[in-house]
């Protein structure tokens, strides 16, 4: 974050033979949560707008995926229809291809609409993941936003992580077990070729989730007491995606 006025959040990328930090994107607007994508030459986020809003100050306002070109700096938001959501999460690249994302709590009414027509409570602010085709190099958009239904269809309440491999073969996504006896369940799941199965279930309070290069480790950060983010002790575990074994 920047402290300037027009100029609120820049993208930096680092020069690990020697050359510095450097600016990609600078200038008005929220950017958040980057990651190359293949060939290291763009950067993939959420970009989006700063509100002020009464009584809580500035504060981001997601629009959708985008995309920066490193050289020359110029961005890209993908078309996600308008005024879009509250928040954007962790846009990456998946299968199809298309840009996957998750979102909360849609603007459009015409979303709204559609989502509660399909049994999802909006008055939890369920994050859903959504996804925006696209072809050829540029990753041009080429149809309109959809949800993802293969993750959709597995719970309505939304997902609380979402992790694509680079190469797009491998989803994996975390809902809450709010049904279980004894607590909530974190539950994460893989998408692979439209079929969807579990891979592990932990009592751990997840705050970060990531994949290997090649998906057959995951790594959680995460509380295994499940306190409040002040007084919490996180630690790490590594998660065996074959067979579920989770191990400090």
């Amino acid at each position: 974050a920047c402290r300037g006025t027009d100029d609120r959040t820049r993208l930096m990328v680092l020069d690990l033979s020697g050359g510095g930090w450097r600016t990609v994107v600078s200038g008005k607007g929220w950017r958040s949560s980057p990651r190359f994508l293949p060939g290291d030459d763009r950067l993939l986020y959420t970009g989006g707008d700063l509100l002020d809003l009464p009584q809580r100050g500035l504060r981001p306002y997601g629009h959708g995926p985008a995309i920066a070109d490193i050289a020359t700096g110029a961005e890209t938001i993908l078309p996600i229809g308008t005024p879009g959501f509250f928040m954007v999460f962790g846009p990456q690249l998946g299968p199809g291809p298309a840009i996957y994302f998750s979102a909360m709590n849609p603007r459009s009414a015409t979303l709204r609409k559609m989502l509660t027509g399909r049994g999802v409570d909006l008055g939890q602010f369920p994050i859903l993941v959504w996804r925006v085709p696209v072809a050829g190099p540029a990753l041009t958009a080429i149809g309109p936003m959809e949800l993802a239904e293969d993750i959709f269809r597995v719970d309505r309440n939304g997902v609380s992580q979402l992790t694509i491999v680079d190469d797009g073969r491998l989803i994996v996504f975390e809902i809450v077990d709010f049904r279980a006896v004894d607590g909530k369940v974190e539950q994460f799941l893989a998408l692979e070729k439209g079929v969807v199965r579990e891979v592990a279930r932990t009592r751990t309070l997840v705050r970060m989730f990531s994949l290997s290069e090649d998906g057959a480790t995951g790594l959680i950060l995460g509380d295994p007491q499940r306190t409040s983010r002040a007084g919490a002790v996180n630690d790490f575990f590594l998660v065996d995606m074959a067979n579920g074994d989770i191990r400090p």
